[in-house]
């Protein structure tokens, strides 16, 4: 079932003028040069728009890294400050035991070897000559 085949049908135009001619290639040209420009600033809106993405999640993960950032060193900080504390309190306690040591060795000296008010006198023979004060009491 082959359709016969038809002779094409050609429609002749009159010929246009020089002047429309040039007035429809020209607006045909504009038409092109719109079309591409408008092609160029929605490409430039879209690369705009993922500049602007690009730059809030780098924003986003940079804000993230700092707060990450800063909750660590508080957390240093707050390990120091416990570190801190207890060595002021250990040396609080060494302080206080080597005071309390001393006191025992001082009442230990003082009970071994007991200081009475009485002067200590120099040998015989050792009194200070160039000091008839000192030899006077001494001599007493």
């Amino acid at each position: 079932m082959d359709k016969p085949k038809t002779t094409p049908v050609i429609h002749e135009r009159p010929k246009m003028p020089r002047a429309t001619w040039e007035a429809l290639r020209n607006h045909i040209i504009k038409e092109r040069r719109r079309k591409q420009e408008e092609e160029g600033k929605a490409e430039e809106y879209e690369r705009q728009k993922k500049e602007r993405e690009n730059k809030k999640m780098l924003e986003a993960t940079s804000l993230g890294e700092t707060k990450e950032q800063i909750s660590k060193l508080e957390e240093k900080l707050t390990n120091l400050k416990e570190e801190k504390h207890q060595l002021f309190l250990t040396l609080k306690k060494v302080l206080n035991e080597d005071e309390t040591r001393r006191r025992k060795e001082t009442s230990e000296m003082n009970i071994l070897y007991p200081q009475h008010g009485t002067p200590v006198f120099p040998l015989s023979g050792h009194v200070a000559q160039n000091n008839p004060q000192l030899a006077a009491m001494y001599l007493q």
